[in-house]
C-alpha cells in the first residue's frame, strides 16, 4: 500500500510505502515534486524494517555510522508517527507527554 505525505503547505513531500511480505518494511520516498532536484525526485529517503523482534532503520549512506542529519531524523519521526498511528502493538498509544515542572 502507498501513502501521500503531505507537508504544512499542502505539497506532496514524500510517498510512503508499506511492504508486508515476510517481515513489514515501511519505504519513505521523496516525491516527484518540483521542490527537489530531478536526480533526488522518487528515490529512497529511508526505510524501516520490522522484523518481528525489532525495528532495522535503514537510512541513506549520506551521514556516518551513529549519526543523524536533521533531514534523517524527520524521515524517521514520520516513519514512527505511522508506524505509532497503524501498528496494532501500538495502537496510536505512543505520543502522549504530560508537562513536568520543576521548582
Amino acid at each position: 500500500m502507498k501513502y501521500k505525505v503531505i507537508n504544512n503547505h499542502g505539497e506532496e513531500e514524500y510517498t510512503l510505502a508499506v511492504d508486508r511480505a515476510e517481515s513489514t518494511h515501511y519505504w519513505l520516498f521523496y516525491s516527484y515534486s518540483e521542490h527537489y532536484n530531478e536526480h533526488i525526485r522518487g528515490t529512497l529517503a529511508m526505510g524501516l524494517e520490522d522484523n518481528g523482534n525489532g525495528y532495522i532503520i535503514k537510512k541513506s549512506d549520506k551521514s556516518k555510522r551513529g549519526e543523524m542529519r536533521y533531514d534523517e531524523a524527520a524521515q524517521l519521526f514520520i516513519l514512527l508517527s505511522f508506524v505509532n498511528k497503524t501498528d496494532t502493538l501500538f495502537g496510536g498509544k505512543i505520543g502522549t507527554f504530560d508537562v513536568v515542572v520543576s521548582i
